[in-house]
């Protein structure tokens, strides 16, 4: 189960302003940023490599989850307004 650094808890409430729960949703249905292609999976990879340490990224809705590997919550970003037709469907 995932858990949330301090900087993650704020950006979740900041950015998303939802539970803790959701990060159980993220982690079951949020996309990998291996099923992109294109420009946004170039944003993707900048935002990974440019991220401190090893993470990994999946997409959930209108955010970008940002997780280390031991599946601490790093951070949450938006998605950029011209991506959003990448906006990952939530089943």
């Amino acid at each position: 189960m995932a858990y949330l650094t301090e900087h993650g808890a704020k950006r979740i409430r900041k950015r998303v302003n939802v539970s803790k729960r959701q990060l159980k949703l993220v982690l079951e249905r949020g996309k990998p940023i291996n099923v992109y292609s294109g420009s946004f999976r170039r944003y993707l990879d900048r935002i990974r490599i440019n991220s401190k340490g090893s993470v990994y990224l999946l997409v959930y809705g209108n955010n970008i989850y940002i997780f280390s590997y031991n599946n601490a919550l790093i951070t949450v970003l938006n998605i950029p307004g011209k991506y959003s037709k990448y906006k990952a469907r939530e089943e």
